[in-house]
């Protein structure tokens, strides 16, 4: 188009059909003839044009309240906190990273993390897949003081993750990895006590062997990202790879799955 868009942005809204929402922000009211043409082109309902008023969005997340999960309090360096024995602060800012505990499935992983140690559990090396910020392995290092590796296949998430372990304390614990290949490609020789992934059902699905494969023999595996609707099939996809779901939990529409293996695979 011209003038082109100042940005654009696309997510899918609808995995299991493949249906996308595509956006683009104009300095001045596009060309609705050139939308219009682009939208038959491409066999699109009609671009809806909407004026976005000026906001400083930096003020309006810095209104956000701190997000409590399990023992944890999730909060930005506007809010800071006082810890206390009962509640294990986690400074995390918004950035081009997800993972500010405000989305139900960080939540959701937070609370189980949480919910691991009451049980006893004790891992002394984790992996964060899809890490983001570095939240999930950053709360698994204060919980347990335990070694953990963050892989993420975007640069900017990853330099993200690797400053938020300094601002948390815990860089001595936590390293955080370009993902290139698959996580066992990433982590030949390695195996984990504990692995997150919050990241979405297909992924999940597809790597359900691999993420099988780090774990150590009894090592406990988190997943979130999921749908209750996908729910099902996630669970189906560990299963025939001799997983056990022992535990999930729920928040509005999504979900977490805890499984576990009863023996560790070469």
């Amino acid at each position: 188009m011209s003038p082109p868009p100042e940005a654009t942005a696309g997510f899918e809204t609808d995995e299991d059909s493949g249906v996308w929402e595509a956006s683009g922000y104009f300095s001045n009211p596009p060309d609705t003839v050139g939308l219009s043409l682009l939208s038959a082109m491409l066999g699109a309902p009609e671009f809806v044009v909407t004026r976005v008023e000026a906001e400083d969005w930096t003020a309006n997340y810095q209104r956000l309240p701190p997000v409590l999960a399990g023992r944890f309090i999730i909060h930005g360096k506007h809010y800071p906190v006082d810890s206390s024995p009962e509640k294990i602060p986690i400074m995390i800012d918004a950035s081009l990273a997800f993972g500010t505990g405000h989305h139900a499935t960080t939540k959701l992983c937070i609370e189980h993390i949480d919910a691991l140690h009451c049980d006893d559990f004790k891992p002394m090396r984790c992996a964060d897949i899809g890490c983001g910020t570095g939240i999930l392995g950053i709360a698994a290092a204060k919980l347990w003081n335990c070694l953990v590796e963050c892989s993420d296949n975007d640069e900017t998430a990853v330099a993200i993750c690797r400053q938020n372990t300094v601002v948390n304390g815990v860089s001595a614990l936590v390293s955080a990895h370009l993902a290139e290949g698959t996580p066992r490609e990433l982590f030949p020789s390695r195996r984990y006590d504990l692995v997150v992934a919050n990241i979405l059902s297909g992924p999940l699905i597809s790597l359900a062997e691999e993420l099988n494969r780090l774990l150590r023999r009894d090592g406990r595996l988190l997943l979130s990202g999921i749908t209750k609707e996908q729910s099902d099939n996630v669970i189906s996809a560990y299963e025939n790879h001799g997983m056990s779901l022992l535990r999930s939990s729920t928040s509005k529409s999504w979900v977490v799955l805890e499984f576990n293996n009863s023996r560790e695979l070469s």
